[in-house]
């Protein structure tokens, strides 16, 4: 007597460890790339965001630590009647444990921000109505873009001759947006650029009004 074959149990979708997301965003820029990404149960907005709350943690540490150890920043602050009478040093470590949680978090709400617009632009681009499953995929991508591009930065701006070549970085961290943009919302490459380019273009006019 034949016996019926017993039924394979369905496949499970991949689960992705973070050095697997960031690597496979860095080395293959791919739409399909990124689209197998959000297969990943693991693709949630809460592990976006601590994705970019860590970046921009370990991102404003150094530069802020870059910054206060200048020595024209420290013989200024000497001469500076604020911190007469005041142990330098001491208060220069004061204001990076306060500052660095500070500027992460408004780096969070930059993100969303610039999230939200870019969501906004591509629903209107695409024809779509809204949708927060959408708006989720896109800040997981967007952080698993920015996360490990902001640990790069810090090289450049440990090693002061890299620095010119940040300009690439900056290049490439756009090109992979697009892609982030079009793999989410079906979108032609001009569609892509425009939703990714100017909510960048508006918070780079928004900074240079408030400078």
């Amino acid at each position: 007597m034949q016996q019926n074959p017993t039924p394979k149990p369905p496949q499970l979708p991949a689960r992705y460890s973070w050095a697997e997301v960031w690597t496979a965003v860095l080395t293959k820029p791919r739409i399909e790339t990124f689209q197998e990404i959000l297969n990943d149960p693991q693709a949630t907005m809460r592990r976006a965001l601590i994705w970019v709350y860590l970046g921009g943690l370990a991102l404003s540490s150094v530069a802020l630590y870059i910054l206060f150890s200048n020595p024209e920043v420290q013989q200024a602050l000497n001469q500076s009647p604020e911190f007469s009478g005041l142990d330098v040093q001491s208060a220069l470590g004061g204001m990076l444990l306060t500052s660095v949680p500070i500027y992460s978090a408004l780096a969070l709400l930059v993100f969303m921000g610039l999230i939200y617009a870019m969501h906004w632009i591509a629903m209107k681009l695409s024809q779509q109505k809204a949708k927060t499953r959408a708006y989720n995929n896109l800040a997981y991508l967007i952080g698993a873009i920015y996360a490990p591009l902001s640990i790069i930065s810090i090289i450049f701006l440990l090693i002061p001759l890299l620095g010119y070549f940040s300009i690439f970085l900056t290049i490439y961290q756009l090109y992979l947006m697009v892609l982030a943009v079009r793999a989410v919302y079906g979108l032609d490459a001009r569609s892509g650029m425009i939703s990714v380019m100017a909510p960048f273009f508006a918070l780079l006019l928004l900074f240079l009004f408030i400078v």
